[in-house]
């Protein structure tokens, strides 16, 4: 090892261990597997760049192209020295936009997280008015750190050049802002502690900190970080105190007191999480592999998940072979869009940014067609992207429809065709609509299109037939749950006042009244009449409504219907478990064998009303209690991350 590599090596004690072993492995060409986990991070292959290839390139745009697609790559995966040997050749490649909305090297490995070649890239770039470079937004590389919370990559910048600290995007609004806007106060207690505003700014920063320690505490984020959010705070209340503003009220600073309190006993209980997960995680897979080779409906599963994969990487590899242009992506992406093929989107947006700028034949983006098309894991996919898109409020189609107004068409039929049930097929269209319309602003909410028409009254239109279709179903289900509890609670009450075994002339007591199956009896009677009781008024409840608005199917209804099975299972179980227990106690002259063919046979009727309403009370509680929309598991694979800002 050389004495300058040596020096770079102490350099990096800071660092990640999967950073320190990629720049290691670079620099022998060590062979790397892909998919090797270190820590949290993923590992992946960085190719070796091959300058040579990039300047024989017979055309100069495609030489060009070449060019940023390869200093992305770099750039985005941290890769200083492949990054430097472009930028030594192509020294122009340094200032030059690499994404579509401008992005330059530097903007891109602020928001990557790259510190280590951020620092390389501020050494290797002489002049500043290099590093003040803007992107199509008017935005510097400082502002990219405010919204992806880099703080680090914010201090190298402000130490290279202080005025990035004043600069203001086309928007008009500065890095501080910025960091405010996007609550990451770590980078926002730096900005505010660096920047030196004039006297009638006070005011300005006082409100927006303010905002920013408000949207903060709203949020819980500091129960998992609270000693450094509380530093920050303090931070920038010092400075704002002697402007005479009192900014954090008692109230507020009990709050943060008590949270960093206890924040050690929720680490020990995630620590206890852990350790439990991966316990069960080994079991399970150990499990897996054993099912995948004896059992046929577990080994046709993982014979479908082995295609699952090939067909994955042969997309990657058209992908690739495509490039970064999006011509003769359209088709394909506009039908995986449709069809919610989430992992198609991913795999062409990473290899081709500017196919999210593509429209299909009626107009209609990425965005439209997703909500159009109730396509909700593609919805979450490009989310973060939604939600940083300021124009999404003013997007409309050629009949002046915006958002809400297409989120309050009526679904396609193969959309409603997936959820069983007219109730639940309403209940899915009520929560895309209240999220697009979280989306929107109030006044955008007032909006007419050419018919005059607001989302509302497009919405009430569209699933008027839908609206009465739900309450048949909803009234016909609970019809055929309340005949059934009906005769539960019959059953029940006869069995309660007609005393197996007869009682006592004399005292009235029951004859078994001491002994156990008896008293396993008359709770479990007991409780069969008590929750039979109750799902027959929560059943009888929801006949009898008159009508129903619409907004009733979105909780009222599914979970008088959820609470109503609840009961109803509860009641069959005890029901069969109060006449197993007598039945021993009255024929079976205490021998204890007969209790296993006394258990087969009534779990017999159980088992048939489980099969009956247990799919229907398994998707009622997905689609009430679980959330459509927001951070699933199925997103953790995917490229696009949620800090990705290049396809704004």
């Amino acid at each position: 090892m050389s004495e300058d590599l040596f020096k770079e090596f102490i350099y990096l004690e800071d660092y990640p261990v999967s950073y320190v072993w990629n720049w290691l492995a670079n620099i022998y060409d060590r062979p790397k597997s892909e998919g090797v986990t270190f820590g949290i991070e993923f590992i992946k292959d960085a190719p070796d760049i091959d300058t040579h290839d990039i300047e024989t390139e017979s055309s100069p745009r495609i030489r060009e192209t070449q060019l940023k697609k390869e200093l992305y790559k770099a750039a985005a995966e941290g890769w200083w020295r492949k990054a430097k040997s472009i930028l030594e050749n192509n020294k122009f490649a340094a200032t030059e936009a690499i994404t579509a909305n401008g992005n330059t090297i530097l903007h891109v490995g602020v928001e990557m997280g790259h510190n280590y070649f951020v620092e390389k890239l501020l050494e290797f770039l002489e002049d500043v008015k290099d590093i003040e470079m803007k992107n199509d937004k008017g935005q510097t590389a400082l502002h990219i750190a405010a919204i992806v919370g880099n703080t680090h990559a914010a201090q190298l910048l402000v130490q290279k050049s202080s005025q990035l600290l004043e600069y203001k995007d086309n928007n008009n609004v500065l890095p501080m802002h910025l960091a405010s806007a996007n609550t990451n106060l770590d980078t926002y207690a730096y900005l505010f502690e660096s920047r030196t505003p004039p006297c009638d700014s006070h005011f300005e920063s006082y409100m927006t900190f303010h905002y920013v320690c408000q949207k903060t505490v709203v949020r819980c984020s500091l129960l998992f970080h609270p000693d450094r959010c509380v530093d920050n705070i303090l931070r920038v209340v010092k400075i704002c105190n002697n402007t005479g503003c009192n900014l954090l009220g008692k109230n507020s600073v009990i709050l943060l007191v008590l949270i960093a309190t206890l924040y050690p006993i929720y680490q020990l209980i995630c620590l206890l999480i852990l350790l439990l997960h991966l316990s069960f995680s080994m079991l399970y897979l150990l499990l897996w592999k054993v099912l995948a080779i004896t059992v046929p409906p577990i080994k046709n599963i993982e014979k479908k998940r082995k295609e699952y994969k090939k067909a994955k990487n042969i997309l990657s590899l058209i992908c690739k072979m495509k490039g970064p242009s999006d011509v003769g992506y359209s088709d394909s992406f506009f039908e995986a869009v449709r069809q919610d093929r989430y992992e198609v989107v991913d795999e062409i947006l990473m290899n081709s940014p500017d196919t999210i700028n593509l429209k299909d034949a009626d107009g209609y983006n990425i965005i439209q067609l997703s909500i159009m098309n109730r396509a909700e894991k593609v919805y979450n996919l490009i989310y973060h992207i939604i939600e940083r898109t300021k124009s999404r409020g003013e997007m409309t189609d050629s009949s002046s429809n915006n958002l809400a107004h297409l989120a309050g068409r009526l679904a396609p039929s193969f959309v409603l065709s997936r959820t069983t049930g007219a109730a639940l097929q309403l209940q899915r269209e009520l929560l895309w609509f209240k999220e697009v319309e979280r989306l929107m602003l109030p006044l955008k909410l007032m909006e007419k299109n050419i018919y005059n028409e607001t989302p509302v009254i497009v919405f009430a239109r569209e699933h008027h037939d839908l609206l009465k279709q739900g309450e048949i179903w909803m009234k016909t289900t609970a019809e055929s749950s309340s005949i059934t509890a009906a005769l539960i609670v019959t059953v029940a009450f006869a069995a309660a006042i007609t005393v197996p075994g007869g009682s006592n002339q004399e005292s009235g007591i029951p004859v078994f009244g001491k002994e156990i199956p008896f008293i396993v009896f008359a709770v479990s009677n007991a409780s069969s009449l008590f929750t039979g009781v109750t799902a027959l008024l929560l059943f009888l409840s929801t006949i009898l409504t008159a009508s129903s608005s619409e907004k009733d199917f979105q909780v009222i209804l599914p979970r008088r219907l959820i609470f109503g099975l609840v009961m109803l299972f509860l009641s069959a179980i005890t029901m069969m478990v109060a006449f197993g227990a007598i039945f021993f106690l009255v024929f079976c002259d205490r021998r204890p064998w007969m209790l296993a063919p006394i258990a087969v046979f009534a779990c017999w009727p159980i088992l048939v009303i489980v099969a009956i309403k247990l799919p229907l009370l398994a998707n009622l509680i997905q689609s009430t209690f679980f959330p459509l929309f927001g951070e699933k598991s199925y997103l953790k694979s995917c490229n696009i991350n949620k800090k990705n800002t290049i396809f704004i």
